[in-house]
């Protein structure tokens, strides 16, 4: 007979533990906080889901795990904090299975779900890397009492109660903290509307780092004036507290608007109409800059400095009068030996004197950050002409060849035109022109393409073509020329052969 062994393991796995990868909070309503059930060996959970009963006030919440079939000592769950949950020390009542399902190690024993004693979450602490902290996660889902934003003030230059003009350098603005120890460590986030406008974060948020108290806000006028507001708008201002666990309340606007007055005008945007193409020698683009508000010129000249070279040149135009308008237009026109692959407005000064607006308040020349006229316009200039050149060989093609004749047995006429090594030549064209002794050049035949550079182009014009020139005739004698035009239309008319 043979001897058998047969390993018999009847012990039903067990929950060792619960624990959690989260913090301890707080959390507030629409945070989450991971439920692990740590088992003391390897399980499957099969044919349905396990449940979580956790302690969380008066409603008691429940977290599912759904199905794994990959056996494993730890099953994750998620809590997510609704409102009305409260909890000083989130504790786990219960873990069951669901209707179907069934928890068994690999050798199909059923595990038994009761929590050990002392192991259950609020039991438990964790290795911080120098001790162990309790597992003590706070839930609180009350949002902060209702409030009101208290005054609206400005700081600096004159102060105008109930306005905001050009000199002010600061807003400061009162909200009451109640005595709230969730507050401590929450945030306040201003938010301001202009006119009737929808609310807008108002800078960022701020830090509360005490209760029972009323806490200032600073904002400086760069943020201030970035919610866009216009001369005359009314700006209305109210926050939002959050506390400690994430819950927000948002209060009541201030009484103290504050409406708009000397806005300091500003550059809004930068145009160019033609706005995406190459402009050649003579060729003009109409250049508008933007202001926020209209403006008026007063004893001295706009100067727009443009850098129109790839060498770094600029040039400057002038605009010399300019009244009670919130653009105006300067006309580039491409002078020779200007190059320069993506045009911008370099600088916007006065030679001297102001621009203002209608209250006094002298105009900003910082360029917008992305409208300036490169973000808005792709605007290149080649001012640069082709080369003076001479058209080299004329030959007859065809029947007999008989050097400088065209006789009647010819039928094609080859002209050679020397291309140089210009990559702006590269599709652009030439075009043969013609003088009949006695007349005056004519085009010879059509435009064709010039393929390469740094080569000479041979273009062949048939008999029919050369002979239906006006005032061709037998003893006339025929001069041939070349215009060379680049790709973005710059031309060159050679010299004859």
């Amino acid at each position: 007979s043979q001897n058998r062994e047969i390993q018999v393991d009847a012990l039903a796995p067990s929950i060792s533990y619960l624990t959690t990868s989260s913090d301890n909070g707080p959390f507030g309503v629409g945070r989450t906080v991971n439920i692990q059930v740590v088992f003391n060996e390897p399980v499957a959970l099969i044919g349905g889901t396990l449940v979580l009963s956790l302690e969380t006030g008066l409603t008691d919440r429940e977290v599912t795990i759904n199905e794994f079939a990959t056996y494993s000592t730890t099953a994750n769950g998620t809590y997510t904090v609704q409102a009305g949950d409260e909890s000083s020390d989130l504790e786990v009542l219960s873990v069951s299975l669901g209707t179907g399902a069934s928890v068994k190690d690999e050798r199909n024993n059923n595990a038994d779900l009761t929590i050990p004693a002392d192991q259950n979450l609020n039991e438990r602490s964790l290795w911080n890397g120098s001790g162990y902290t309790p597992i003590d996660i706070v839930i609180e889902s009350n949002a902060p009492l209702g409030f009101t934003v208290g005054s609206v003030t400005t700081v600096g230059g004159p102060l105008v109660s109930g306005y905001w003009n050009s000199e002010n350098t600061d807003l400061q603005v009162d909200v009451p903290i109640d005595d709230d120890a969730t507050l401590a460590g929450g945030s306040i986030q201003l938010r301001a509307k202009v006119g009737g406008n929808l609310y807008t974060n108002l800078g960022s948020s701020v830090n509360i780092p005490n209760t029972d108290r009323t806490q200032t806000v600073s904002i400086d006028a760069n943020t201030f004036e970035a919610l866009g507001f216009s001369e005359d708008n009314t700006i209305t201002i109210t926050a939002i507290i959050t506390d400690n666990a994430g819950n927000t309340t948002t209060g009541s606007a201030s009484a103290n608007q504050l409406v708009i007055d000397q806005v300091v005008p500003t550059i809004t945007s930068i145009t160019a109409s033609p706005s995406e193409t190459t402009l050649a020698l003579g060729e003009s683009s109409t250049l508008t800059v933007n202001f926020s508000e209209n403006v008026t010129l007063s004893g001295g000249n706009i100067l727009t400095t443009l850098e129109t070279t790839s060498s770094g040149t600029d040039r400057v135009i002038t605009t010399n009068s300019h009244s009670n308008a919130d653009i105006y237009s300067i006309l580039y026109t491409v002078l020779a030996d200007e190059l320069n692959s993506d045009l911008d407005v370099q600088s916007i000064a006065l030679s001297a004197g102001s621009l203002r607006d209608a209250a006094g308040n002298g105009t900003d020349f910082t360029l917008p950050v992305g409208q300036g006229l490169a973000d808005n316009a792709e605007l290149n200039a080649d001012g640069i002409l082709p080369i003076d050149f001479t058209v080299s060989t004329v030959t007859a093609v065809g029947g007999t060849v008989v050097a400088s004749y065209w006789n009647s047995t010819n039928t094609s006429l080859n002209v050679n035109v020397p291309i140089d090594d210009d990559s702006s030549l590269l599709n652009g064209a030439i075009q043969l022109k013609a003088l009949i002794s006695g007349g005056t050049y004519q085009n010879l035949g059509d435009a064709v393409s010039i393929t390469a550079k740094n080569t000479t182009q041979t273009v062949s014009i048939g008999a029919t073509i050369l002979e239906d020139l006006t005032g061709f005739d037998n003893s006339k004698t025929l001069t041939i020329k070349a215009v060379i035009t680049d790709i973005v239309g710059n031309e060159k008319e050679g010299s004859p052969s």
